[in-house]
């Protein structure tokens, strides 16, 4: 299975490798998401392979500024800056500071989608 997803492989070749589901097949969940790029571990718990994991700062670029550049978007979206749209979520915990395996307990507090709050979680 390590051809699947080769995220290592794309970034180590300078590849440009976005993050995003497969919603409504799999989760939308983007900790989820990042927790399956850095320990290489399905919804169910089987793990693929330990070849093509990235780090979580890796990942986390991956679902934003990696995803912006692909899309051909990287001058509005996937940045927080001035002038970028106003897209950003308030996580319960940072994901650089948390054990890999607790990646996909991250929450939302909320969610800010062009500049307005559409999202307010437990946080």
């Amino acid at each position: 299975m390590n051809r699947a997803y080769p995220m290592r492989t794309f970034l180590d070749r300078g590849i440009t490798a976005p993050s995003n589901s497969d919603f409504p097949v799999t989760t939308a969940n983007p900790c989820f998401g990042t927790y399956a790029c850095v320990t290489r571990t399905s919804v169910s718990g089987w793990v693929a392979d330990t070849v093509q994991n990235i780090t979580v700062a890796e990942a986390l670029d991956a679902y934003t500024a990696g995803a912006a550049k692909t899309s051909f978007g990287e001058d509005r979206p996937g940045h927080i800056a001035e002038g970028f749209l106003g897209d950003l979520v308030l996580l319960d915990r940072n994901p650089l500071d948390v054990p890999e395996s607790e990646l996909k307990d991250i929450v939302s507090g909320f969610t800010v989608c062009d500049g307005r709050i559409v999202h307010r979680g437990r946080v």
